[in-house]
């Protein structure tokens, strides 16, 4: 762990290595050409609030603060990056968290790796068949998906993997299913963190899928390939702990699904239908 620095703004990005038990004092490494003078006083910040502390105990490799504050505990927690600034002045003017922010992105930022599993409840829409005259269908099912998630940045992800749904298709006068084994990839953005929601974040995503298609009915059955072009999801995702996190989700997906019957007659259905479902992610670094 060390002290970044960010001179051509006069912060300085550190780690809190520990605090006391007693939360009045805390622990900084210092850069190796930068030491601080016993008693320099110092203010510190993190994303919802800042503090001046001074220098209690120095030495070559660690400085411990002392809040000045005897009514105040440290609000940092430890391992948090918190920005530095060494003045007292203007502490209500200061707003280092966009500078902080721009500079992990750059040199403190490793991607997260996460497996997701989840489930999902659709519903169609709207449907047409070629070569069939318009009826009530009522389309419902559901999907299990498992995909790998990484991070690109702070706000922008992308995932891929396996989809399994099984439709079932109501008609006037007959039933059919229909089960897709499919590819999925998609892109999302992720809102920064609500701290007043328990770090949850809100997200938007947009992918596709391809896979094959497989309809039976009680006399017959089609195969084919069936594309979804596109997907797009609102996410709402909440950590539990910082290996778990869990979310709820929903969207409206378009399907093209193209089938050859035993007599190589084709078929060929357009789809829109919308799914709600749950997430369980586990990250893996």
């Amino acid at each position: 762990m060390t002290l970044l620095s960010l001179s051509s703004y006069a912060y300085e990005l550190v780690i809190v290595q520990s605090i006391s038990k007693e939360k009045q004092t805390f622990v900084t490494r210092n850069r190796p050409d930068h030491i601080y003078v016993l008693g320099q006083k110092a203010t510190f910040t993190s994303s919802n609030v800042s503090l001046i502390a001074r220098a209690k105990t120095v030495s070559r490799e660690f400085t411990q603060w002392e809040i000045l504050n005897d009514y105040t505990d440290v609000p940092f927690n430890r391992g948090e990056v918190v920005t530095i600034y060494e003045a007292q002045e203007y502490l209500w003017a200061l707003s280092p968290e966009e500078i902080k922010r721009k500079h992990i992105k750059n040199s403190l930022f490793v991607p997260k790796r996460s497996f997701e599993s989840r489930f999902a409840f659709t519903r169609g829409i709207s449907e047409s068949v070629t070569d069939t005259s318009p009826d009530d269908i009522n389309r419902q099912g559901y999907f299990f998906e498992g995909n790998y998630r990484k991070e690109i940045d702070f706000n922008f992800i992308y995932s891929f993997g396996l989809r399994y749904t099984t439709d079932v298709i109501n008609l006037s006068n007959t039933s059919l299913t229909n089960q897709r084994f499919m590819g999925m990839f998609d892109i999302r953005y992720y809102t920064e963190k609500i701290k007043d929601v328990f770090d949850s974040r809100l997200g938007i995503s947009i992918g596709a899928g391809f896979g094959q298609s497989r309809t039976e009915t009680n006399s017959q059955v089609s195969t084919g390939s069936a594309v979804i072009l596109p997907t797009i999801r609102a996410h709402f995702d909440l950590p539990i702990t910082k290996k778990y996190e869990f979310g709820i989700y929903g969207g409206i997906e378009s399907i093209r699904i193209e089938e050859t019957f035993v007599n190589n007659d084709e078929q060929t259905t357009n789809l829109n239908h919308s799914h709600f479902g749950i997430m369980l992610r586990t990250h893996l670094n």
